[in-house]
């Protein structure tokens, strides 16, 4: 596996993180409001 095949997926994976984090956030907001 190449070093440039293995950023992208780590960056792929962080902006799946992110994206899921925020997603939990703004359903609770949404409840809460």
């Amino acid at each position: 596996m190449s070093i440039a095949r293995s950023v992208a997926l780590f960056v792929v994976a962080a902006l799946f993180e992110i994206g899921g984090a925020w997603l939990v956030w703004q359903g609770v907001r949404e409840h809460r409001g």
